[in-house]
C-alpha cells in the first residue's frame, strides 16, 4: 500500500512540473497589455522627402469623406477609427471605409510623388495641394477632387458623381485625349458634352492628360488660366 503512495506522489508531482511549464511558457510567449497593435503598423520607415526620395500614393474612399494634405509626416490625424494607412515597398496606401467623421491624413510636406492614385467608390476623396510626376484618377461615384502640379501626365476615368482637378500651370502645357458618353468635361474655358464624341488636342507637348467620362462630369482648371 505504501508502494503504490509513493507511485500516486511520484505521478502527481510530475503532472504538477509539466503544467507549471506549460504556463510559464504561455506568458513568455503572450504580448505585453497596451502593445501597440501591427495591423495597421510597418516596420518600413516612411521617407520624408527631405533627402529627395520619391514614393508613390494610393489613396481610396468607400464612403464617408477623405482629406489628403501635407503635414510633418505620414500618419491618420483624425478620424482613425474609419481608416487603414500604411507605408510599404516604397507605396503610401490609405483607405477610408467609414462614414462617421471625416478622415484626415497628412503627408510629407517636402514629398514629391512618383505616381498618386486616386479611386473614388462612394463618398469623397480630396487631395489638396499636392505633387506628382503622373496622376491616376478613378471615379465611380461620389466625388473625387485633385489639387496641385502634374508633371508628366494623367488619367481619368470617370463614372458618374464630380471629378475636379485643379492643376498648376497653363492648359497649353499639356496635349488632351478626351472620350464621354452621356457626361460632360470641362478644360480651362472649353466645354466638352453630348452623346458618345471625342476629342483629341495636340499642343506639341509631351504630356498629355487622357479623361474618359461616362456620367456626371469632369472639370480640369488651372492656376494660371
Amino acid at each position: 500500500m505504501n508502494r503504490l503512495s509513493g507511485i500516486v506522489i511520484v505521478l502527481l508531482s510530475a503532472a504538477v512540473v509539466l503544467l507549471g511549464t506549460a504556463l510559464l511558457s504561455r506568458q513568455t510567449g503572450a504580448p505585453e497589455a497596451g502593445a501597440p497593435s501591427e495591423s495597421r503598423e510597418t516596420a518600413t520607415a516612411a521617407p520624408d522627402g527631405s533627402s529627395g526620395e520619391t514614393a508613390d500614393l494610393n489613396c481610396m474612399v468607400q464612403s464617408g469623406a477623405l482629406q489628403i494634405i501635407r503635414g510633418e509626416a505620414f500618419g491618420i490625424s483624425e478620424g482613425a477609427d474609419a481608416c487603414e494607412a500604411t507605408f510599404a515597398d516604397g507605396v503610401y496606401t490609405v483607405t477610408a471605409f467609414g462614414t462617421g467623421e471625416p478622415v484626415v491624413v497628412t503627408v510629407p510636406q517636402e514629398m514629391t510623388f512618383s505616381r498618386i492614385t486616386l479611386s473614388s467608390t462612394g463618398g469623397s476623396l480630396d487631395a489638396e495641394d499636392l505633387d506628382t510626376e503622373e496622376l491616376s484618377v478613378s471615379c465611380g461615384q461620389g466625388t473625387l477632387r485633385f489639387s496641385g502640379s502634374v508633371t508628366s501626365g494623367a488619367e481619368v476615368e470617370h463614372t458618374q458623381g464630380e471629378t475636379s482637378l485643379e492643376l498648376d500651370g497653363d492648359p497649353a502645357a499639356f496635349n488632351y485625349d478626351l472620350s464621354y458618353e452621356m457626361g460632360h468635361i470641362q478644360v480651362g474655358e472649353q466645354s466638352y458634352a453630348g452623346s458618345h464624341g471625342s476629342q483629341s488636342i495636340d499642343n506639341g507637348s509631351e504630356k498629355t492628360i487622357r479623361v474618359h467620362c461616362s456620367m456626371g462630369s469632369v472639370d480640369i482648371s488651372f492656376s494660371a488660366a
